[in-house]
């Protein structure tokens, strides 16, 4: 996937090179972009006047892109081992969409909320490994920053298990903006030491 101000452009590989398959254009006022690629699944953040405001869900088949399912979206999505994550700014407060990814598309599951107030910052940074997702909430208690960690309970749901933040933590430092997770550690980052 290539993304320029006309749109986005599909190629697939044929041997040894790369064959143009399909254009999705962009328009004056709904300018799509590049997002996550999963198995047959490419998600198409839309940016409509300046924000992002849905993600398209297509499915690649041998002739193209097919087009399955647009979603709400206040910034570009997060995808993981068949999950779908979506920030919105739900009535001024930030949250997180959970979607499954099922065969015929997405399946809305719950939506995810930090502790903190509406302006926390949440969802920031989103990583996600087995059954453990954090997401980051770099604004959260004057700018110190927090990140949650949320476990997938019952198969399908998730349940939040602890706030972290950091010891030292000082106004400005957005602790949480970039997160990164593997191998049973969490290594959160910030702007100041």
């Amino acid at each position: 996937l290539i993304a320029s101000t006309k749109g986005v452009y599909v190629y697939r590989r044929d041997a040894a090179s790369f064959t143009l398959i399909q254009v999705l254009p962009s328009t004056a006022t709904r300018v799509l972009t590049t997002g996550p690629i999963w198995n047959r699944w490419i998600f198409i953040p839309v940016f409509e006047n300046g924000g992002v405001h849905h993600v398209r869900l297509y499915r690649f088949t041998s002739g193209g892109l097919v087009f399955v399912q647009e979603v709400r979206s206040d910034g570009g999505p997060a995808v993981s081992q068949g999950w779908v994550f979506t920030p919105v700014i739900d009535n001024g407060e930030g949250v997180l969409r959970a979607y499954l990814l099922a065969p015929w598309g997405l399946v809305f599951v719950q939506k995810l909320r930090s502790d903190g107030p509406p302006d926390d910052g949440f969802p920031g940074s989103i990583t996600m490994s087995h059954r453990t997702l954090v997401v980051g909430a770099a604004n959260d208690d004057q700018g110190r920053g927090a990140a949650y960690v949320f476990e997938r309970v019952n198969g399908i749901f998730w349940k939040k298990r602890q706030k972290l933040i950091a010891t030292n933590g000082a106004p400005g430092d957005a602790f949480g903006q970039s997160i990164g997770m593997a191998n049973g550690a969490i290594v959160i980052a910030s702007t100041k030491v």
